[in-house]
């Protein structure tokens, strides 16, 4: 009889596993960084908004494979799993931020946060208004990330050094950051902290 080494054998699926994990978050790039929860059970999930509104969703499966034929499998080495577990992370990634952006899309419309007109600095000011800012512990903005498509980004950048020169911008701006200082000084002074 062979020996099997089930404790080796678990280590190397602990590792690999986890290296895909790590990938999968590595190459959804900012959907990467999105807090995310693991759910071991249950066939769907529900989430609970400030202003009473309630969303339930189903699971979507999200999946990739790859195959490795018998003869192939003694002679692997950890460079070409490696690279396998790529090519699976980068698949996983790709439809995790696809459903990602799909799921905001939906989101933002049925909100009423979809704005039909071009981007502009009135644009601009009118989202931040719409969103929660943090702040770090000096009082600066920790800005948020704005996604936008490439062909959207190359028709605005050189508008936007434009929009931050205008006095009329910048105070508009600048007064929103202000408020929006004092409603995040306000909820960080009524949370409740857990012992």
């Amino acid at each position: 009889m062979l020996p099997d080494f089930p404790i080796q054998k678990n280590k190397l699926m602990d590792f690999w596993n986890e290296y895909l994990i790590r990938k999968q978050y590595h190459y959804a790039g900012f959907v990467g960084n999105i807090p995310s929860f693991r759910h071991h059970e249950g066939g769907k999930w529900r989430i609970e908004r400030i202003d009473g509104s309630v969303s339930e969703s189903g699971y979507e499966a999200i999946e990739a494979n790859f195959t490795l034929q018998n003869d192939e499998i003694p002679f692997l080495t950890p460079a070409e799993i490696a690279q396998k577990l790529d090519q699976v992370a980068r698949e996983i990634a790709g439809k995790v931020s696809r459903s990602t952006f799909k799921k905001l899309s939906e989101y933002a419309v049925t909100d009423g946060n979809v704005e039909s007109e071009p981007i502009g600095p009135d644009t601009f000011l009118h989202a931040l208004e719409k969103i929660d800012l943090s702040f770090d512990s000096s009082g600066n903005p920790v800005n948020p990330t704005i996604v936008m498509s490439p062909m959207l980004w190359d028709a605005i950048k050189d508008d936007i050094p434009k929009w931050e020169q205008d006095p009329e911008f910048e105070k508009q701006h600048s007064q929103i950051i202000d408020r929006k200082r004092e409603d995040w000084r306000v909820r960080e002074s009524n949370r409740k902290l857990v012992d």
